[in-house]
C-alpha cells in the first residue's frame, strides 16, 4: 500500500525563522550610575556589535531560534579566546551550538533566559586521534575503565573510536562580608571584604555590613574517567543561553513546545488522506462491459481489446429471454470516493495552518481579501500569533548582552585599540583605558551599565523605509527634494550615491 508524506511543516517553520532573520534585535547599552557616561556606553555598545559581527553571532542566534521552533529549545553560548596565537589580548566571542541535545541545563532554572542556572553541561564527541593531539598526557581509557561507572560504556566511549568530552560550568557559592565604607569626601563605597586583600578598615568608617553569598563560576573539561582542565570563569553568569519555545507547566513540571508540536496529528491525517487518495485511484477497477451469456460469442477478440484499442464498431449477439429482447452490453461504472478523500485532505491542511497560526496570506497565496492593506493585516496576524518565539529569543539575546557587559571589564582590562561598529554600520577604532587624567578615557572598569534590546527593524531596513517615505513626500512636494535631496540620495544603496549626496549638499 502507498505510504506517502506530503510534509507541509518545513514551509511553516521557514516562514517563522525567516521572519526572525529579517528583524534582528540589537543590543543597547545604557549608563545607570554617576560613574558611567553616555560616550563610554556608545563605545561598549559598538564593541558588542563588533563582537557579534566578528564571531558570526547571527549564526548562533539562527541555530538557537531554529532549535526552539523545531525541537522546543535551542542554545548558544559566550566564549573567550586569545585574539591570535601570537597575542596575549583576549576577546569575547559568540559560539553557536548546532545540536541542542548536546547541552544539559540546570532543570531547576526558572527564568526564561536561563540566568538563574547553577550548572550546565556541553558534551561533544571527538576522535581518538584528535583527543591524543589535544591532551597527550590524558588517560586514553578503555572499555573496562568506562564500564566501572556503570554497565554501559557507549555514552563515553563509542565502538568506532570516539571519546566524549564534556564542559561543565557550575556555581561555587562563597560566604563573604559586604561592607559600606564611608569615604573622606562623604560618599559611601561598597566593597567585599575579600577584595580588600588584607587592608584593615577602621570600624568607625564602616557604616553597614552584612554576610552575603557570592557566586563564583567554575569551568572544567572532563571525560568519563578524569578532569582534563579546570579554571575560573570571569563572569557572574553561566555562559550558556537557552532559547525556549512555548513554555508549559504540567503538574508542576516545566516543559516546552515548538511550532510543530501541535501540528503533528494534522500532518499525519494529511499524509494518510493523500496516501488513501492515491491508493483509491490506483486500485479503482476499470469499468467493465456487462452483457448476457452468449452475447459476445464469436466476437470475443474485439470485446477483449475494447479497453486498449479504438474499434470502429462492436458487434454482439441479440439475446431473447421469455420473449423479451435484451439490450446491448453496457459499461458498469464505479466511482471511488475521491472527492471525499480530497476534502478530508483539505480539511487536514487547514487544521495544520490553524495549529501553526500561519495562514495563506503569509505564503503569498490568494485569499478573500481584495486590498493590499487587508492582505498585509492578515499576514501580520501570523506574526502576532507566533511572536512569543521571537520574544523569547530577544530575552535570551538581552541576557547574552548582560554576560558580555559583565565580561568586558575583565577581558578588556588594559590600554588597547578596539574596533567598534556604530548604529549605521560604520566601523572605526577607539582607544580604551587610555588616559588616566581624563574622564573621557573610556575606562571599561568604571561605572555601571545596563542592557536593553532594540526590537525594531535593522538599520538597513530603516534606511529603505526612509527612502520610500522621502520619495513619496518629494512627489507631493518638490521642495522636499530641494531641502533634503542629499539625505535621500545618501540613504539609497546605489553606486556613487555618497558623491551625489555631497554635490547636492
Amino acid at each position: 500500500r502507498p505510504c506517502l508524506q506530503e510534509n507541509k511543516l518545513p514551509a511553516h517553520v521557514r516562514q517563522l525563522e525567516n521572519d526572525q532573520r529579517q528583524n534582528r534585535p540589537g543590543i543597547k547599552v545604557r549608563p545607570v550610575d554617576d560613574k558611567a557616561d553616555v560616550e563610554t556606553a556608545k563605545v561598549r555598545q559598538g564593541l558588542i556589535r563588533s563582537i557579534e559581527r566578528n564571531s558570526n553571532a547571527d549564526v548562533a542566534y539562527d541555530r538557537a531560534f531554529g532549535g526552539a521552533v523545531k525541537s522546543r529549545r535551542g542554545w548558544f553560548r559566550i566564549l573567550t579566546a586569545f585574539e591570535s596565537p601570537t597575542s596575549f589580548n583576549q576577546e569575547i566571542r559568540f559560539g553557536s551550538i548546532d545540536n541542542p541535545l548536546s547541552v544539559y541545563g540546570d532543570p531547576g532554572s526558572k527564568e526564561p533566559d536561563g540566568q538563574d542556572m547553577n550548572f550546565g553541561f556541553v558534551s561533544d564527541l571527538i576522535s581518538k586521534d584528535e583527543f591524543d593531539a589535544r591532551y597527550p598526557e590524558a588517560k586514553k581509557g578503555n572499555a573496562d575503565e568506562f564500564k566501572s561507572i556503570g554497565d554501559d560504556s557507549p555514552d563515553w566511549l563509542t565502538e568506532d573510536g570516539f571519546i566524549r568530552v564534556c564542559e561543565y560550568f557550575y556555581k561555587d557559592f562563597v560566604m563573604d562580608e559586604l561592607l559600606a565604607i564611608g569615604m573622606p569626601d562623604g560618599s559611601t563605597q561598597t566593597v567585599l571584604r575579600s577584595e580588600l586583600k588584607g587592608i584593615e578598615v577602621p570600624e568607625q568608617s564602616i557604616r553597614q555590613k552584612r554576610k552575603t553569598l557570592v557566586p563564583k563560576i567554575k569551568w572544567c573539561l572532563l571525560t568519563g574517567t578524569e578532569i582534563l582542565e579546570k579554571r575560573d570563569w570571569l563572569g557572574q553568569w553561566i555562559p550558556l543561553i537557552p532559547v525556549y519555545g512555548d513554555e508549559l507547566n504540567i503538574n508542576g513540571k516545566k516543559t516546552w513546545k515548538g511550532l510543530i508540536s501541535d501540528s503533528k496529528d494534522s500532518q499525519r491525517v494529511l499524509n494518510y488522506m493523500k496516501s488513501s487518495l492515491v491508493e483509491t485511484i490506483a486500485l479503482a477497477p476499470k469499468a467493465p462491459y456487462v452483457g448476457a451469456a452468449g452475447q459476445f460469442k464469436g466476437h470475443e477478440q474485439k470485446w477483449q481489446t475494447a479497453n486498449k484499442k479504438s474499434h470502429a464498431y462492436l458487434e454482439y449477439n441479440p439475446k431473447e429471454i421469455n420473449g423479451n429482447i435484451l439490450g446491448a452490453p453496457s459499461r458498469q461504472n464505479y466511482e471511488p470516493a475521491i472527492q471525499a478523500l480530497a476534502m478530508a485532505a483539505r480539511e487536514a491542511n487547514d487544521d495544520l495552518k490553524a495549529s501553526t497560526g500561519i495562514n495563506d496570506a503569509s505564503f503569498g497565496n490568494r485569499t478573500n481579501e481584495s486590498s493590499g492593506r487587508a492582505i498585509d493585516r492578515r499576514a501580520h496576524q501570523a506574526q502576532v500569533s507566533n511572536f512569543h518565539f521571537i520574544d523569547n529569543l530577544n530575552r535570551s539575546i538581552r541576557h547574552a548582552g548582560r554576560i558580555i557587559n559583565d565580561l568586558i571589564p575583565h577581558i578588556y582590562d588594559t590600554e588597547r585599540v578596539v574596533q567598534i561598529i556604530g548604529e549605521d554600520d560604520e566601523e572605526k577604532v577607539v582607544k580604551i583605558n587610555a588616559d588616566l587624567e581624563s574622564d573621557k578615557g573610556h575606562w571599561m572598569d568604571r561605572g555601571k551599565y545596563d542592557i536593553a534590546i532594540d526590537n525594531g527593524p535593522a538599520y538597513q531596513t530603516k534606511r529603505q523605509e526612509a527612502v520610500e517615505v522621502m520619495a513619496d513626500l518629494s512627489t507631493k512636494n518638490p521642495l522636499v527634494m530641494q531641502a533634503a535631496g542629499d539625505i535621500m540620495i545618501k540613504n539609497m544603496d546605489i553606486p556613487g550615491g555618497q558623491e551625489i549626496a555631497d554635490r547636492i549638499k
